[in-house]
């Protein structure tokens, strides 16, 4: 255990501050680091997961997180899914993508941008939404979306799912968290084509 939120101080949107005797504090690329007695001694029976994981005694959770000056922690996204874009700027997909479903018209989305001037997202609309009307839904959701948002933030354009993710076509995991990099793969030629247009250029 890393964290908790006590009584009468506890954030809803964090995992609470660091228990006594747990050190944290965040890499430069905003992951979390771990250490202390709770941290693992390793992996078993695999060295080279440990020296991947533990470095100079800091536990590297994987996890991107930010640290209030209270000392709670919130937890952003993963790692692994990072989006560094052309301008090298390093943002997180996961709170994007949370926004972006709070919207009724969209069931699932993934957000992507990587090496790219500015994101994109994969949308599947939720049931009710007729095929018909994807276009002029699409704005309007990126329209009130993008409204508050800073430039690198923004979603300029999107791709339409042909299909909702599921554990049936291996798109979803047992924990209905949708794979990634599977989607991302499955729609590579049209989120090309989205970068090969005018907005491009801009």
């Amino acid at each position: 255990m890393i964290s908790v939120n006590r009584p009468g101080d506890e954030r809803a949107d964090t995992v609470g501050p660091n228990l006594p005797g747990v050190e944290v504090r965040l890499s430069e690329a905003g992951e979390l680091l771990v250490r202390g007695a709770n941290v693992m001694t390793g992996y078993w029976n695999d060295p080279e997961s440990t020296s991947a994981a533990l470095i100079d005694g800091w536990l590297h959770t994987g996890d991107l997180a930010e640290i209030d000056s209270d000392r709670h922690i919130r937890i952003v996204g993963r790692l692994k899914d990072l989006i560094v874009n052309s301008g090298g700027d390093n943002i997180a997909p996961g709170p994007i993508e949370q926004e972006l479903n709070l919207f009724s018209e969209i069931d699932q989305v993934v957000v992507v941008g990587d090496a790219r001037p500015w994101l994109s997202a994969i949308i599947c609309f939720a049931d009710g939404v007729e095929k018909t009307s994807y276009e002029q839904v699409l704005r309007d959701v990126l329209k009130r979306y993008n409204q508050d948002k800073s430039p690198v933030l923004q979603i300029r354009k999107a791709v339409v799912m042909s299909e909702p993710c599921t554990m049936e076509n291996g798109l979803l995991t047992p924990t209905h968290k949708i794979k990634r990099q599977q989607v991302i793969g499955l729609y590579q030629s049209q989120i090309d084509a989205l970068y090969t247009t005018k907005l491009a250029a801009r």
